[in-house]
């Protein structure tokens, strides 16, 4: 039950769930912003605001097990269409049919629901094992281990899976430290093809996750044995709301991205809204087309197309820093897409 007594208290101080952005403040929802932002839109996001804090707190969640997907009696992998459908659908069911118990606990799962549908949609085959580096790690790296489990339950394409988060914001939590490898074993419920063409269907699958982190320095900075350790061994890269085109941030991605351009290999980007997918996929078609000295037109290839993400969180924060009402409103994870160097 431990993950229930870290959900309570990081909640509370909003370790994982308010501080979500570089560019937002814990008290960004509950400050009155000299009538700025008065738009019944962001009230609405105030109020839901108000009623999670409230349901944390006058709940004892000691009273709740949320048992994903390892409820189901025949232990087989359960893939969903979206992020409440999958909470519908798993432990508790009128603990989960709350609006804000769904919003609280939606902004933990966004991060490994999210890469599993990434892996799933990316890779065509069954793999033995991947290597993934999430690139810029913030909120995600504080996520307490239990929540990553989820991957081995959702992603169906891998056995294996080494999850390492790289940048300086992982120097905020020195105390989270590598796990040991999390296992899970469980039976195919369908016909799955692996990369030899063998076809197997109803096997028994242990499948595994270990978390570490690899680096507290941002990708471009790091010493050339450890940057080409990552760059070589990584099978997808993913970039968690990362503000690509921030100006505040622009010059630190810029050198990264060149990086993981030369890489070849997918890349799997969140947004936190609309606009900031936007934003972010123009930067990316400039700088690739900069870069671009084979004169290949269209130098990237989107293996997962911009889209609203059907495993987004489902708690709204609000952007001050943004102009526009539709702007402001904002979710961890809300937009997903993949590309590929050519």
């Amino acid at each position: 039950m431990k993950w229930l007594y870290e959900l309570k208290r990081n909640y509370i101080s909003s370790r994982y769930l308010t501080s979500v952005s570089r560019r937002l403040s814990s008290s960004s929802l509950n400050s009155s912003n000299n009538g700025e932002t008065t738009a019944p839109e962001l009230l609405s996001v105030k109020n839901d605001h108000n009623q999670e804090c409230n349901w944390i707190k006058s709940k004892n969640l000691e009273n709740y097990l949320f048992e994903s997907t390892s409820a189901n009696k025949n232990n087989h992998i359960i893939i969903k269409e979206s992020l409440q459908e999958f909470l519908i659908s798993s432990g508790n069911v009128t603990f989960l049919l709350l609006p804000e118990a769904q919003r609280v606990i939606s902004g933990l799962l966004t991060y490994p629901l999210t890469l599993s549908f990434g892996v799933n949609n990316i890779f065509p085959f069954l793999l033995q094992n991947i290597s993934i580096s999430v690139i810029g790690a913030r909120a995600e790296h504080s996520l307490p281990r239990i929540w990553w489990q989820e991957m081995l339950r959702t992603c169906s394409k891998v056995q294996h899976i080494e999850l390492q988060m790289v940048g300086p914001g992982t120097r905020v939590n020195k105390n989270v430290k590598a796990t040991k490898v999390i296992k899970w074993r469980h039976k195919s419920n369908t016909d799955i093809e692996h990369n030899n063409g063998e076809i197997i269907n109803n096997e028994l699958i242990e499948k595994s996750i270990q978390i570490c982190t690899d680096g507290d320095q941002q990708l471009h900075e790091m010493t050339d044995l450890k940057l080409n350790k990552i760059l070589l061994e990584t099978d997808l890269f993913v970039l968690f709301n990362p503000g690509l085109n921030s100006p505040y941030l622009q010059s630190n991605w810029k050198p990264t991205l060149q990086l993981l351009f030369d890489t070849k290999k997918p890349v799997l980007v969140t947004a936190f809204s609309e606009t900031d997918m936007q934003r972010d996929v123009n930067y990316l078609n400039e700088l690739a087309a900069e870069l671009d000295d084979q004169d290949l037109g269209s130098p990237l290839e989107f293996l997962i197309q911009p889209a609203l993400n059907p495993f987004r969180s489902l708690r709204r924060t609000i952007d001050d820093s943004e102009t526009e009402v539709k702007a402001k409103i904002i979710s961890t994870n809300q937009y997903v897409y993949a590309f590929q160097s050519k």
